[in-house]
């Protein structure tokens, strides 16, 4: 995908210590391939494209800036594997001669490959060294900082993940066992007092202060005993179901209250229901949260970057907002959705019996559960029930699996583009056939016919309450939740 980096030896003397700290530094690597961004944050890659590697992050990937944007691209098509080794922790100090008039050696053969300035931009800004050089290595704790946390009302001391909001957030939900959704805030010592968390370049230097207020149990969260539930998977993938109905049989009825209230507002009728299950897992409740608070924060610090509406102006404007007005309405239909916070909506999938335990286990990352991928290489869902049995698979008792799932669709862009070129069987190079989710949205949206499958391509005309059916496509596996499995004949 690329070709080997250019690197460069940056010797940074400490005064502490009179001793040159050696780093070798990654500066510019140059595509020899096409890589299409698949999450927020990240870079999409052309042939030819000069990379200015800024820091290597603590989940492998690279910080990087392409013709001046910058974020991320995957660590393993940075580097190829007959790369030297990159050091981004200092190589040991090297006492050097006493007065010495340059700069000291390392104290070993050290062969300097010569710096490709033919790769730079022309506006590169100056690199940065990844730590600071007046400070000894053992000392330097880049990734927590010891915070003062306002949990509740009782104050705790915690050492907290600072380099991104994300990790900030995940680590207090680690260390406090929040699974619930939570308000972070951060005290003001200027405006002395407390205002909403939206990025840690908020937080001060020193003497951090956050308040965490956490809200009561998500309608998507489960009270699990373990005389009703049943704990399976694996220890790191555990997880717990419980059996709310079996034909007539009712076994748990306020789990049954929940999933009838969940039929009766998808529109499908419970009574052609034979078999419910409750899912709970933990972590990808967690996952789930902290998506939430996550993507709320994105939204309210940079609604440019997260959430734009540039569709407004796009052909079919008008059919785009038919679709965003259907998605807009349905979603207010749940009571949890104030419209001050993400939206979560209960979903549907039709799917084999095998793909819905996997799910549930460890969610929707580890199956192939796409179609075609018409509209986007992401996970389908839709709130049809006729719709999902045509995609879901008969056992050998003849009975269909599905799976509902709270999803947190974020921001949505409205799909009314035909995945194929007109005349044809190759791909609308317009359309988003097997494409990564557009840039400033969390997820793809469209309305199309669906009485069949194999004819089911985005509405042209206007929408019929009785034929249409909703696919809504996420990109991200912490966007859903499974909540219920359940079969029917």
């Amino acid at each position: 995908m690329l070709v080997a980096p250019s690197f460069f030896f940056l010797c940074l003397p400490n005064p502490h210590t009179h001793n040159t700290r050696f780093l070798l530094l990654i500066v510019f690597v140059k595509a020899a391939g096409a890589y299409t961004a698949m999450f927020e944050g990240e870079l999409s890659i052309a042939p030819g494209d000069a990379i200015y590697v800024t820091k290597q992050m603590p989940n492998g990937a690279w910080e990087a800036r392409i013709n001046g944007r910058t974020g991320t691209v995957p660590g393993n098509l940075v580097l190829d594997r007959s790369a030297p080794t990159v050091h981004t922790a200092p190589l040991p100090y090297v006492a050097p001669p006493p007065l010495m008039a340059t700069v000291p050696q390392p104290p070993y053969p050290v062969a300097l490959p010569v710096y490709n300035t033919s790769l730079a931009p022309s506006s590169s800004p100056a690199f940065l060294p990844p730590v600071d050089p007046s400070a000894p290595p053992e000392t330097q704790t880049p990734l927590e900082r010891k915070v003062a946390v306002d949990y509740n009302g009782e104050t705790r001391f915690l050492k907290l993940r600072t380099t991104s909001l994300d990790d900030l957030i995940l680590s207090l939900r680690e260390q406090l066992k929040v699974s619930t959704s939570m308000t972070v805030s951060y005290f003001d010592s200027e405006m002395d007092s407390y205002g909403l968390l939206d990025s840690v370049d908020d937080l001060p230097a020193n003497k951090i202060k956050l308040k965490v207020v956490t809200q009561t149990m998500s309608w998507w969260g489960w009270s699990v005993d373990s005389t009703s539930w049943a704990t399976k998977g694996f220890e790191t993938t555990r997880y717990s179901s419980l059996l709310v109905k079996e034909g007539p049989h009712i076994h748990h009825q306020p789990a049954l209250d929940k999933f009838n209230l969940v039929a009766a507002m998808l529109g499908f009728d419970p009574r052609v229901v034979t078999k419910v299950f409750a899912i709970s897992n933990d972590k990808l409740l967690t996952n789930f949260e902290n998506y939430r608070d996550t993507l709320y924060a994105k939204h309210r610090a940079n609604p440019g970057l997260f959430k734009k509406e540039e569709w407004m102006t796009m052909p079919e404007a008008e059919q785009r907002k038919k679709f965003i007005n259907w998605h807009s309405d349905f979603s207010d239909k749940f009571p949890w959705n104030d419209k001050t916070r993400p939206r979560v909506i209960p979903m549907l999938q039709g799917t084999s019996e095998g793909a819905v335990w996997q799910i549930c286990q460890q969610g929707f990352g580890v199956v192939g559960t796409t179609d075609d991928g018409y509209y986007g290489a992401g996970v389908y869902f839709t709130s049809k029930l006729r719709y999902a049995s045509q995609y879901a698979r008969a056992g050998a008792d003849g009975n269909k699996s599905f799976i509902v799932s709270m999803v947190i669709p974020g921001n949505s862009f409205p799909v009314v583009e035909h995945p194929f070129a007109a005349g044809g069987s190759s791909a609308n190079p317009s359309g988003f056939k097997a494409k990564a989710c557009r840039g400033g949205y969390q997820s793809h949206f469209t309305l199309v016919d669906g009485m069949d499958i194999n004819d089911a391509f985005p509405l042209t005309e206007d929408i019929d309450p009785d034929t249409v059916a909703d696919e809504l496509i996420t990109f991200d596996t912490s966007q859903t939740l499974p909540l219920f499995v359940f079969y029917t004949q």
